[in-house]
């Protein structure tokens, strides 16, 4: 009844109204009519005399009321009613009467549009005066009524304990009364009808809402009769379904308002959660819960873009009302103003949001995730998927919630053992798989609603940052609780984690201020755009030491992955390796390099090792026979860790066993994966593709994907895993011990077994219950932490305290690299190079770099015997194919011996640069042949007047200035210390023994040009005092023995000096700065010893009363050298030791001798090319320079490699005494016998059987033994040997001979 009277009194009065307003319009109608008879002739503006108008302050909202159509008519009537210039108006004796007539039908017609004009400015006003009255009445009415029913429940609680429940025909016709107070009808066009709700501004109309809805709707819903419940009513019809679609527009628009606060706003929440069924004492019936269910969180979510309007998006009918999609507008562009991310955030950082924003957005939020939990299993992974597109991708979307709808989000519930956080993850993942699965993260994650020039930050970078933020808070995967840390939903959102880091921009993680992103414009122009620095901060939180340090302390342990049992384990072949190396004993690696160069290997490269053909077979019984034990998922036991770098399984067990779920290995496959990810993009080697020397190529328009150098992060983040954990061991032990990694590791290196090209792979993505990782990620993150970590360590720690690994282990990596190298260099086809991936290419580099480190370790102490390195037959065929110098240089661009050479023996390379150089001066000298044929004779060569006392300053006098034609034929014309010429005549012989004594002067340390090591064996070095011994001319002088040097190499010619192991580094070129301590520990023992001492100081460094200078002794002259600017004084303390050691280091061994060493090398690569000396090693490359020999000639090589002429043979007699004779000989007689028949002390690198013209003894019938003496033709190698009568008179005569230090003559 009550509601019958309301209704009625109102229909009542508007009725009224419209009566009386029709009756002032016809009155006013008439009013006007008999005016316009009355108008005179003169130009009058009536309307603005007629009607008083409003204050333009009324004016507006009238015309803001009117449709587009009538407000443009209007003001076209009102521009047109005023005339454009007052015309001039003649007497009328000057007018005829149709002229008179025809300016009156002006003034009449401009008369006419100027009232009309007024009459509909009048109309506006009045319309708009209605509308305010009638609205002012309604929300008077309406605001009675509803205190009235408030006064009604009151009393009904008081006196009666009765809660009063409205009838729903009196809430319906307040809840149209509200619709008509915040909705108005816009006609577009005169064709379509849209509703849009009233910007609701207004406190007053905030607490009619909430008025309504606390004392009319939710005592409806709360009712147990579902009969005076409104809504299930408004189901009923499509009239009332739209009623309540409206009502939630309405709620919707006012819940996202920044001007809702307080109760109100508490109010509103409470409506919606109720209707949603998220409150515990007022709820909707079902029916009303779906429906409204069905409205808000549709399939299909819109991107609402912000607008210039005051209007949000979702007001509008046509409009979808999507819950999530609203909150996503709210946190964008209302909780921190128009900007999504607030210019002052880097500054003002949590503080740059509102608190009330923020909790008003944690509110939202936590309604929409409370509902999503309560969908139906069919809809809830589908919304959980929307919300973590929609929302967990908006930038700062931990600053922009409430600290407590956080704490929901990453606390887990009583009916879930995960955190709604990992929920959403888990869904987000799973409903996304396929797209995920192929790399689409970007396209999965790309909104309309955001671009890089409104949004500095894409939403993959956005959703990392929220995901890192929010792991790094919560109690189950932070691992700062131990009850309460889990173990899988950490392996979740790390495997999320993968993904994204995947996909973000690879400027992320770099160390430049500002990180650039480009952007097409549409139009095929890109433009840059600065990324947020605050959403790159918060990404790079994934990064911080004891974050990763802690992960996988909690994912790591060596008892239940049996690292160190499989680690110490050896088979077969580790013994047979071990017994081989013990066989070698204390010999050098030159001396190991020199016996390589004199053998040669047949062994076939695939059953090289039997760990190797256990890969091969892809079986994994090295640890177990009974499959991976270490795959099982276990709790762990209270066993003490005996791992080398830090006892961190006790801390994986105290973990575990405060958590609430088991152990898995599962986090650490995905922790391993995504640190494999950022080493690999940010590591350097992901875009550089050394195979083919050049970089990644990417399409038109899309973004880098890696760094071409390795970025600060990555060293701090291999610095953490390297000696921060054992992870290093424990990845090594599992590509062992686990059969699947064994058979995925055995398809990298296998290309029968392996399609995909090793540049090609790609890390698996972590989308699947399956969350453990590839074999070659496994590998990538141990040689990548491998190569890191030999650069600190030392001789001592690898060789006799088993770090990083044991040396066995060691060699089993040596193999296992150096066929992933043969297959990345030799056997992939480069025609898909196109196809590259960083990842291919970042384990290619990553490989080859530890590959050398260790090629580098052995060449100084041997690791293994020379065979483990090489590839059997590898380079042979393309050799022999070679025919021309050009040929032959070709191969040295080969990605074999450009990345690693090591796999080619060294006798091979040794051969390739000994066809390099004969080629080249074949092509540059001609060929002394007398062959008639001979298209490419001897050539003049260039004579040098060579005096015997004077042979360093006629040498440098005479042949310095030539430079690059050094390589051209010399001519040496011997004159005695009398100056008369010596007879001889030089075919190459005289060269040679001039050049052998122009080294042997040259090199000599008395000479002040070169130092002898104090450590290792009488090692050559630049003497850092030369400038004090030869004033200026120093410089010049090292530049003509490093032409001397390449002349010696380019002939052939062995010489006697042995170079320092760092020496021989800058003649290669590429001296590794990582080896200074091992090489100072050459050029002064003592002094590598007492820094020894400082690095393991345990007391303070100040004690030792250091400074960073140091100084030096030239002939007795002392002087304090600084280390760094105002180096004395600044005090060596523990915290900068480390860095004294190694400038002190760098000083001794590269610093003072750097000019010098810089000076020899550009006169060496003047005459030999630097990439010929590329493929050696130092003791290879020394190996090159003073041959093969120990010192002790090969007689059974040189016997086997001797031609007889003249008329003897193998079997003569006087054959037989003279090799009995030199295998008795010392050293020393046996060079100086090879010096006496080639003028080199020394036989050629790859022995005898290389030497051209060929060792040869000739005939000389003789009657007497004293009539001749031995002697030879240096030029041809030709030893002439008497025939004597007995082996000593042999002896004897040939020991005369080569001991007499005669000259050149003609024999």
């Amino acid at each position: 009844m009550f509601a019958d009277e309301l209704a009625g009194n109102s229909s009542r009065k508007r009725a009224e109204e419209n009566k009386a307003r029709r009756l002032r319009l016809k009155a006013q109608q008439q009013r006007k009519a008999t005016s316009e008879k009355n108008v005179s002739s003169t130009p009058v503006l009536v309307a603005d005399e007629a009607v008083p108008l409003a204050e333009p302050s009324s004016i507006k909202p009238c015309l803001s009321s009117l449709s587009t159509e009538h407000t443009t008519s209007a003001v076209a009537k009102n521009v047109s009613s005023t005339p454009a210039a007052p015309k001039t108006i003649t007497s009328s004796a000057q007018l005829s009467a149709v002229e008179k007539a025809e300016q009156q039908r002006q003034i009449r017609a401009e008369t006419t549009k100027k009232v009309q004009a007024s009459i509909v400015i009048q109309t506006f006003y009045r319309r708009y005066n209605c509308n305010v009255d009638l609205r002012k009445h309604h929300v008077e009415l309406l605001s009675k009524r509803t205190q009235d029913i408030s006064t009604i429940r009151e009393m009904l609680l008081q006196t009666k304990n009765i809660r009063y429940v409205p009838p729903p025909a009196t809430a319906t016709a307040m809840v149209r009364q509200l619709l008509f107070l915040t909705t108005r009808v816009i006609y577009d066009n005169k064709t379509k009808m849209r509703v849009r709700v009233k910007r609701i501004d207004s406190f007053r109309h905030l607490d009619l809402l909430a008025s309504l809805v606390n004392n009319v709707l939710l005592p409806g819903m709360s009712s147990v009769d579902e009969k005076v419940n409104p809504m299930l009513s408004w189901l009923a019809t499509q009239e009332g379904r739209t009623r309540l679609q409206h009502l939630l527009r309405v709620v919707m628009v006012a819940i996202s308002s920044k001007k809702t606060n307080g109760n109100v706003l508490d109010s509103l929440l409470h409506f919606l959660q109720s209707v949603l069924g998220l409150s515990k004492d007022t709820s909707a019936p079902k029916q009303v819960q779906d429906y409204c269910c069905s409205l808000l969180f549709p399939n299909n979510l819109p991107f609402y873009d912000s607008s210039p309007s005051d209007d949000p998006p979702y007001a509008f009918e046509n409009s979808d009302l999507a819950m999530i999609s609203i909150v996503r507008y709210f946190l964008l562009f209302i909780s921190a103003g128009p900007d999504p991310i607030p210019p002052d955030a880097m500054n003002a950082r949590e503080s740059c949001i509102p608190e009330a924003s923020r909790e008003q957005g944690g509110e939202l939020f936590l309604i929409v995730l409370h509902a999503v939990n309560r969908a139906p299993m069919s809809n809830r992974r589908g919304l959980q998927s929307q919300m973590v597109t929609m929302l967990m991708t908006l930038p700062l979307f931990t600053w922009k919630v409430s600290s407590a709808a956080l704490n929901v989000l990453i606390h887990t519930n009583d009916a879930s053992t995960r955190t709604p956080m990992v929920e959403l993850i888990e869904s987000f993942m799973e409903h996304r798989s396929n797209d995920l699965s192929q790399g689409y993260v970007n396209a999965v994650l790309t909104t309309q609603d955001l671009v890089l020039t409104r949004c500095p930050a894409t939403p993959a970078q956005c959703l990392l940052a929220n995901v890192v933020q929010l792991g790094r808070i919560c109690p189950t995967t932070s691992g700062i609780d131990t009850d309460l840390f889990d173990f899988k939903s950490t392996a979740i959102l790390f495997s999320m984690i993968s993904t994204l880091v995947e996909a973000i921009p690879v400027g992320t993680f770099t160390a430049r201020e500002s990180c650039v992103e480009w952007i097409d414009d549409g139009h095929g122009v890109h433009k840059p755009v600065v990324l947020s620095p605050v959403v790159i901060e918060q990404c790079k939180a994934l990064l911080v030491d004891s974050h990763v340090r802690r992960m996988f302390t909690i994912a790591i342990d060596t008892e239940i992955l049996k690292t160190n049992e499989v680690l110490q384990k050896k088979d077969e072949k580790d013994l047979k390796l071990e017994d081989e190396m013990m066989k070698e004993g204390a010999t050098s690696a030159a001396a190991l390099a020199a016996r390589e160069a004199r053998i040669d290997r047949s062994k076939s490269f695939w059953n090289s090792s039997k760990w190797a053909r256990k890969l091969t077979k892809g079986v994994a019984n090295l640890l177990v026979k009974d499959g991976d034990a270490g795959a099982k998922e276990t709790i762990f036991t209270d066993k003490m860790s005996t791992s080398g770098l830090k006892n961190i399984s006790s801390e994986s067990r105290r973990y575990a066993e405060g958590s609430h779920t088991k152990y898995t290995r599962d986090l650490l496959f995905c922790l391993t994966r995504t640190y494999a990810i950022v080493i690999a993009r940010w590591g350097g080697g992901g875009k550089n593709d050394i195979v083919q020397r050049k970089q990644l190529d990417r399409a038109k328009g899309e973004q880098d994907v890696a760094t071409t150098s390795v970025e600060p992060c990555v060293i701090s983040l291999l610095n953490t895993l390297c000696f921060g954990t054992s992870l290093l061991k424990v990845l090594w032990a599992i590509t062992q011990s686990d059969s699947q990694t064994v058979a995925e590791l055995h398809s990298v290196i296998d290309p029968d077994k392996g399609r995909v090209p090793i540049r090609m792979l790609q890390i698996k993505p972590a989308i699947s219950s399956d969350s453990r990782c590839d074999g070659w990620t496994l590998l990538f993150m141990f040689v990548s932490l491998l190569g890191h970590v030999l650069i600190v360590t030392d001789d001592v720690e690898l060789y006799d305290m088993d770090k990083p690994l044991p040396i066995h282990q060691i060699r089993r990596c040596i193999q296992l690299l150096k066929k992933l190298l043969y297959r990345a260099c030799c056997l992939d086809d480069l025609s898909v190079a196109q196809n590259s991936t960083f990842f291919g290419l970042a384990l290619i580099t990553a490989s080859s770099k530890a590959m050398k480190d260790l090629y580098d370790r052995s060449s100084r102490r041997p690791l293994c015997t020379p065979k483990l390195w090489i590839v059997s037959d590898l380079m042979e065929s393309e050799i022999r194919s070679c025919k021309r110098h050009g040929d032959f240089s070709s191969l040295l661009n080969l990605p074999v011996l450009r990345i690693c050479p090591f796999l080619v023996s060294f006798k091979r390379r040794l051969k390739l640069f000994e066809c390099i150089i004969t080629t080249s001066r074949i092509e540059i000298q001609g060929v002394n042949d007398v062959n008639p044929f001979n298209t490419n004779p001897l050539k003049k060569g260039i004579p040098v007047r060579i005096t015997r006392g004077r042979i360093l300053e006629d040498g440098l006098a005479t042949m310095n200035n030539l430079g690059s034609n050094m390589r051209q034929r010399i001519v040496v014309n011997y004159y005695n210390e009398a100056g008369v010429r010596e007879t001889g005549v030089d075919a190459g012989g005289l060269f040679k023994e001039f050049w052998t004594d122009l080294c042997a002067i040259a090199f000599d340390p008395n000479y002040a040009l070169f130092r002898v090591t104090d450590g290792a064996g009488d090692c050559m070095y630049p003497n850092p005092s030369s400038a004090a011994a030869h004033g200026s001319d120093h410089i010049t002088l090292f530049e003509f023995l490093g032409r001397i040097l390449g002349k010696a190499l380019f002939e052939g010619i062995t010489i006697h000096p042995r170079f320092a192991h760092f020496f021989l580094s800058f003649l290669r070129g590429d001296y590794n700065y990582l080896h200074m301590l091992p090489d100072l520990s050459t050029v002064d023992p003592q002094l590598y010893n007492n820094l020894m001492f400082l690095k393991t100081y345990d007391g303070d460094a100040r004690d030792l009363c250091l400074s960073f200078t140091v100084t030096t002794d030239d002939f007795g002259g002392t002087k304090e050298i600084p280390l760094v600017p105002k180096g004395d004084s600044l005090e060596v303390t523990n915290a900068n030791k480390l860095r004294y050691i190694g400038l002190v280091a760098k000083y001794y061994v590269v610093d003072r001798v750097k000019e010098q060493s810089e000076a020899f090398t550009r006169g060496l690569w003047e005459v030999i090319d630097r990439s010929w000396l590329r493929i050696f090693n130092e003791p290879e490359l020394q190996v090159l320079i003073s041959g093969a020999s120990d010192g002790k000639l090969d007689v059974e090589d040189m016997k086997a490699n001797t031609r007889y002429v003249g008329g003897f043979t193998g079997l003569d007699r006087t054959v037989a005494r003279f090799w009995n004779v030199v295998a008795r000989f010392d050293s020393k007689q046996q060079a100086d016998l090879l010096r006496f028949v080639t003028s080199c002390e020394r036989p050629p690198p790859l022995g005898f059987g290389s030497m051209n013209p060929p060792f040869t003894i000739q005939r000389v019938g003789i009657l007497r033994d004293g009539d001749k003496l031995p002697t030879a033709s240096t030029c041809f190698n030709i030893l002439k040997l008497p025939t004597y009568s007995s082996e000593k008179v042999l002896r004897d005569r040939l020991l005369l001979a080569i001991q007499s230090g005669a000259g050149f003559e003609l024999a």
